[in-house]
């Protein structure tokens, strides 16, 4: 698709061609995905102003509030829907204050903007905003973890997993390699070198496990690209006779393959490196990782889907939080 909401939008049209329109929403990852797509558009915007270039600037303003209204009406939680209406007021106002700098040629954008911003200034009475809260909290003490989110607070006992998420949130945005986590339970002796990891030409390595060479071999590369471009073929084939559900099939079966690639090739198509014991590392890290993010979520329900959404897990863990939304 050539964007996102496109995406979304084909897949709201085949939910009502099975008429399973009322069970379409929008996870967490779909609506950050498409904050993200409207954050480029209102750079572009930014840009059209200057040159000025109102039809452009039109053309992108109405993207932008378009896609917005479609997460407030879609998105499967609150948090999004009221983010949703924070954000589309907050772009077309911006619009509009950069006309009303402009001549009088723009008159018929400024009446445009007000229509598209109608219906989300009527927002409130549909979804109020997210009650005061206290900040985000992660503490541990003694044998339980305090957790605070959104208003919603619990105390959950100390585990192993919740020591691994912990050292993730304590370093967003980084790859953290498996044994990286676990020498810091002490499960793995901790690595040599100063500071637990290495640097070498911008990659996190990690020493201290027994390496039994590359995880793919040329071979499996080649037959994963030839499989990666029969389903791409295949996706486009089926896109244009509108079969949705081979397409998704196709998609669905590209995107495990995509995820198998993501553990076996780093930075800049280098090989990682498979072992026996580095396996192991990640079997239990992704597994004590995922289990304590079901804890979470059966306790605190908006945190559960936060972290489903941003904390990845593999050879190398990370917790990427959404730029746009810290």
């Amino acid at each position: 698709m050539e964007s996102a909401l496109e995406f979304q939008l084909t897949r709201l049209t085949a939910a009502r061609r099975a008429d399973t329109e009322s069970a379409f929403k929008l996870s967490t990852t779909d609506c950050a995905e498409l904050f993200d797509e409207g954050t480029l558009y209102h750079h572009r915007v930014a840009h059209f102003f200057h040159l000025p270039d109102w039809m452009r600037v039109e053309r992108d303003t109405a993207r932008i509030l378009s896609l917005m209204a479609f997460i407030k009406q879609h998105a499967g939680h609150q948090e999004d829907r009221v983010q949703a209406d924070l954000w589309g007021t907050f772009s077309a106002r911006n619009s509009l204050q950069g006309i009303n700098g402009h001549a009088a040629d723009a008159d018929h954008l400024r009446e445009l903007i007000h229509t598209l911003l109608q219906p989300l200034n009527e927002s409130p009475a549909i979804h109020p905003a997210l009650p005061p809260h206290e900040d985000p909290a992660f503490i541990r003490r003694g044998d339980y973890w305090s957790i605070r989110y959104q208003g919603q607070a619990a105390n959950l006992k100390a585990t192993r997993g919740l020591d691994c998420l912990c050292y993730l949130l304590r370093h967003p945005g980084r790859e953290i390699h498996v044994s990286e986590l676990l020498a810091t339970l002490g499960e793995v002796p901790a690595p040599a070198f100063p500071g637990g990891v290495q640097e070498a030409d911008g990659l996190a390595v990690t020493t201290g496990l027994h390496d039994a060479g590359p995880i793919l071999d040329p071979q499996s590369k080649a037959e994963y690209k030839c499989r990666i471009d029969d389903l791409r073929e295949d996706m486009e084939e089926a896109e244009r006779f509108n079969d949705f559900h081979r397409a998704a099939t196709a998609r669905s079966e590209l995107d495990a393959i995509v995820h198998q690639l993501a553990a076996a090739v780093g930075l800049g198509g280098r090989d990682r490196r498979a072992s026996s014991d580095a396996e192991r590392a990640r079997s239990a890290a992704t597994k004590r990782i995922k289990e304590t993010i079901h804890r979470i979520a059966a306790a605190i329900p908006p945190l559960g889907h936060h972290l489903s959404a941003r904390i990845k897990t593999g050879y190398f863990c990370s917790y990427n939080p959404h730029p746009d939304r810290p």
